[in-house]
């Protein structure tokens, strides 16, 4: 027996992701951190090297033991570095390729032998999370102990504004990274999925690694709805619960924890087996929506723990009729929009608890 809320996982439309993002210019990586964004970092993971992603990428150590032990041999990128001398061995030893972001981190490299694998270097251009300065990764480049991996070495930076189209900060953040780039001419990645998607790389020379992760899971990286269908993005993830039990509610009447929500008119209301413990958000109470049988249905009163409360007054409703929080015919960008976050924040919250149903190509008409 299973519960029946549940993530349906369209394993299909991530391919046709990964086919839209392949422009044949970039080395794609695949970012799979995060439980691959909410997705199952296992069957992701799987999925994306069945599909011809030669590296994934994961935030820290951890995800990549992980992947390691569940047979996951391909190149790993670790976009947060090693946090002590052990894990860049480790990492080292293990065919993971670390992302060098402090100066101390240089000091754990190998003295005296070439690493077995690319070492990346992050430099900040603007974004001021992670990186040297130009000022302190030119002469770390240029030490005579680096020589020795001068052809090893990628160099890489994090667009701040990229999922804004033509910001000018974006072109400030290129011509910085540029500057260092035509000096060591070495491979490059400067682009997360909204910089691939809006070519920010182009004019670089040297071979580019993209790191797609939002996009790969048919989400906007600008967080709008308009842009999944101008980018012909298919959605991976569809959320949906069950309706549990129906009550007629008369005008004035209120619904859930504080009776914030009173209505207006005689209504209907439907609860839905999902709440702020599957990662459904509490913020969504009283201003978001969901899709019922092809009827957009107001979020009524506070999001508890297990359940939700809809207005359903205008649709036709069943006991164990379906409830699309998002997905392919409620967006989740829509869902971020009226609460204030972002698609990458409601996708990753969806917690353990609930079930993904994985639909391989052949189980889809």
């Amino acid at each position: 027996m299973q519960r029946k809320t549940f993530a349906e996982i369209d394993l299909a439309a991530l391919r046709h992701n990964i086919k839209l993002l392949d422009d044949g210019q970039a080395k794609l990586i695949g970012v799979v951190k995060a439980n691959a964004y909410g997705h199952g970092i296992e069957v992701i993971a799987q999925e994306l090297v069945h599909s011809g992603v030669e590296v994934l990428a994961v935030a820290f150590i951890d995800e990549a033991v992980l992947l390691r032990t569940r047979g996951i041999r391909q190149p790993i990128l670790v976009l947060e570095g090693p946090m002590a001398k052990d894990e860049l061995e480790w990492m080292l030893a293990h065919d993971c390729w670390p992302m060098l972001h402090t100066l101390e981190q240089f000091t754990w490299l190998p003295k005296h032998s070439e690493p077995s694998v690319p070492i990346w270097c992050k430099l900040d251009t603007g974004m001021h999370r992670l990186g040297l300065s130009p000022e302190e990764l030119e002469p770390v480049l240029s030490q005579t102990r680096l020589r020795g991996i001068k052809n090893n070495i990628v160099l890489a930076t994090h667009f701040a504004c990229a999922d804004t189209p033509n910001d000018p900060f974006s072109q400030q953040q290129l011509a910085r990274f540029t500057r260092i780039q035509q000096r060591f001419k070495c491979p490059v990645s400067i682009s997360n999925s909204a910089g691939h998607i809006y070519q920010l790389g182009q004019g670089i020379e040297q071979q580019q690694y993209a790191r797609v992760g939002i996009s790969l899971y048919g989400c906007a990286p600008s967080n709008q709805v308009e842009d999944i269908a101008r980018l012909e993005l298919r959605p991976v993830m569809t959320l949906q619960a069950p309706v549990i039990a129906l009550r007629q509610i008369k005008q004035g009447g209120g619904v859930g924890y504080g009776q914030s929500w009173r209505a207006e008119r005689d209504c209907l209301i439907a609860t839905v087996a999902i709440g702020y413990a599957d990662g459904y958000p509490r913020h969504a109470s009283n201003c978001a929506h969901v899709m019922l049988n092809g009827v957009t249905c107001p979020v009524v009163g506070q999001v508890s723990m297990d359940m939700i409360t809809i207005d359903v007054t205008d649709a036709s409703v069943n006991i164990g009729d379906w409830v699309e929080l998002w997905g392919n015919k409620y967006p989740v960008e829509q869902l971020a929009n009226a609460i204030g976050t972002i698609n990458y924040e409601c996708v990753t919250r969806v917690s353990e608890r609930v079930p993904r149903l994985y639909l391989h190509p052949q189980q889809i008409d």
